[in-house]
């Protein structure tokens, strides 16, 4: 598979040079996985960054007592995946399945420092990549945060509303 023509079909990466995207490309391993395979478990640290680069990747949050899982998000191509754990050194707070037929590009960690404390185009690139990605992620976290605002603000005023139609 040409990563290239992938990465540039992302507009994170168009901005990247044909030389740029074949270092990327060199050090990264591509790898095909099955529907509902997990590559990242709940509680571990990440060692690879993910590149999604044919199919979903659903992300899951195991319950405590293991009563149950939640799906976080779902995942699609030209996302990554293991991010905040790889850059904040901490276990990841979540894991993550394929869904369907899958085929991921992984960065281990000691590439994904490389990449990311050079003083190079590359490394300026990247770290815009990186930067967006988060910032996705941050705008998804602010979205579920006032959805629930607004659902117990709701809940709030149905319980004041019964309240006053009770007489209590």
């Amino acid at each position: 598979m040409n990563l290239q023509h992938f990465f540039q079909t992302i507009p994170e990466f168009s901005e990247m040079t044909n030389d740029d995207l074949d270092k990327l490309e060199r050090a990264l391993v591509v790898r095909e996985h099955r529907d509902g395979e997990e590559f990242l478990r709940q509680g571990s640290g990440a060692n690879d960054l993910y590149f999604i680069i044919e199919g979903e990747v659903e992300i899951l949050h195991q319950e405590a007592g293991g009563h149950g899982e939640q799906v976080i998000k779902t995942m699609q191509p030209g996302e990554l995946v293991g991010l905040h754990s790889l850059i904040s050194h901490r276990p990841t707070s979540a894991y993550c399945r394929t869904k369907g037929e899958t085929k991921l590009a992984s960065l281990p960690m000691n590439a994904f420092n490389l990449l990311y404390q050079a003083n190079s185009p590359l490394t300026h690139h990247f770290q815009r990549v990186i930067a967006r990605q988060l910032v996705r992620d941050y705008r998804q976290v602010m979205s579920v945060i006032k959805s629930m605002i607004v659902a117990q603000d709701e809940k709030q005023a149905e319980q004041a509303m019964a309240q006053h139609v009770t007489g209590g």
